[in-house]
């Protein structure tokens, strides 16, 4: 079983995401020390420590979006709203709280607004707050990695097998995979971006899991 475990962080973070995404979100190490002090500074008023979060988390933010989206287009336009929020609220960032769970709450919630505003009906870009075109926005060029990720030679028959087994687990366990294996969060950085028990995350990484195992073995 643990093996199936390493072989399975390996294999969906390397066919899923450009490797380069792994350094800016380990979890152990200067990383994220880093991020929270670039994230104090921001808080702050130093725009280039804003900027230079921008710069090192666009990628990640992208990659989680377009997995939540499956839209190129949406997760460009969801990307950069969750960038111009960030640049209204980092005031607010507490050191308390890693800035990753932080970030990822926002693109979390902008997720959620998405479909909500999908439900009913109502375009995108009709409910965009107007500050998205201000001097507080950001225009990010999409990225290699995110450019590889559109690429249709990019999907081989690895990546579909390992999109497919991830479409076979509920939401809730596929974002908490997703967040876990893919991103570098921790159980507890989980529960602050999904507002869920600790246990409750632990349970649904160890359940997706399991179901995963299944599904390899069936196949």
């Amino acid at each position: 079983m643990h093996l199936f475990f390493r072989l399975f962080r390996y294999k969906i973070y390397t066919v899923i995401f450009h490797p380069c995404n792994a350094q800016n979100q380990n979890t152990k190490g200067p990383g994220p020390m880093r991020h929270k002090l670039l994230a104090i500074q921001a808080a702050q008023g130093d725009r280039s420590a804003l900027e230079s979060l921008v710069r090192q988390y666009y990628d990640a933010i992208y990659n989680y979006i377009f997995q939540r989206v499956r839209s190129r287009e949406t997760a460009e336009d969801l990307t950069q709203d969750v960038f111009v929020k960030l640049t209204a609220c980092i005031s607010s960032y507490r050191p308390l709280a890693s800035f990753s769970a932080f970030l990822y709450r926002i693109a979390h919630n902008q997720v959620i607004d998405y479909y909500r505003t999908c439900r009913t009906a109502v375009p995108l870009k009709d409910s965009r707050p107007e500050e998205a075109a201000s001097e507080n926005s950001f225009s990010v060029p999409l990225s290699e990695s995110a450019r590889r990720l559109q690429d249709p030679a990019h999907h081989t028959e690895e990546k579909l097998l390992v999109e497919a087994m991830l479409s076979r687990l509920t939401p809730e366990q596929r974002e908490c995979i997703l967040l876990y294996y893919f991103h570098g969060l921790t159980c507890r950085e989980i529960s602050l971006v999904l507002d869920e028990p600790v246990p409750t995350v632990k349970s649904r990484v160890r359940r997706g899991l399991e179901s995963c195992r299944k599904w390899l073995e069936e196949e």
